[in-house]
């Protein structure tokens, strides 16, 4: 009785551990669907850090610009993306 129990358990935990990977692709793939034609340094930091989750250091060194210089195209980058967001909503 018990083995039964914590193999359904086992099964159960299973269900939701494949369920939140599907949901994390599924995410996924949102943000590459909207971040993908974005031009432009703008473009490939989303890249960099949304879809391949590179540290911001890892994304400075990717593209040789500064902490700040890519925080500041970061934020050029987000209004785009609210900008898509505010269309997509009307």
């Amino acid at each position: 009785r018990k083995t039964e129990n914590d193999a359904l358990k086992l099964a159960e935990k299973a269900e939701r551990c494949v369920t939140a990977r599907l949901d994390a692709i599924r995410v996924r793939q949102e943000v590459f669907d909207l971040i993908s034609d974005i031009d432009g340094v703008e473009g490939e930091i989303l890249y960099q850090r949304y879809i391949k989750l590179l540290k911001w250091e890892a994304v400075c060194i990717v593209v040789h610009l500064s902490w700040y210089a890519v925080h500041d195209h970061h934020k050029k980058a987000l209004a785009i993306v609210q900008n898509r967001l505010d269309k997509m909503s009307i």
